[in-house]
């Protein structure tokens, strides 16, 4: 399912790149839900996988810096791209990389995670 989800994002994306406007049968918003979805359900796999409470702090902090940087880099781009629905296909593209990321983590997660070793 997700690995669809992956491609629908991508064959969305490409199209609007191509075209220069978003498929007009998707709903805007739809698209994105799917996108955060999968993002969030990643993020609370990979948190339930992290046995060490203050390297689960460090990820939801690096999560919550990433956020503000996707939001910042969206509200840029869709200041000189103003037919991008407020940058919406960028949003997912961003989202699902994200998600993505987060999830070649996950699979390649020590099985005996090491003891905390303090700030990096």
């Amino acid at each position: 399912m997700k690995k669809y989800l992956a491609l629908f994002t991508a064959i969305v994306l490409a199209i609007y790149l191509l075209f220069g406007s978003p498929v007009s049968a998707i709903p805007p918003g739809n698209a994105y839900t799917e996108s955060d979805e999968f993002l969030y359900n990643v993020q609370q796999d990979l948190i339930s996988k992290i046995s060490n409470s203050l390297d689960k702090q460090r990820l939801m902090a690096a999560d919550r810096a990433w956020i503000k940087f996707r939001d910042a880099e969206v509200n840029f781009y869709s200041r000189y791209y103003v037919n991008s629905k407020g940058g919406l296909a960028l949003k997912i593209k961003l989202t699902d990389e994200r998600a993505l990321y987060l999830q070649s983590m996950l699979k390649q997660l020590p099985q005996q995670q090491g003891k905390d070793i303090g700030p990096i």
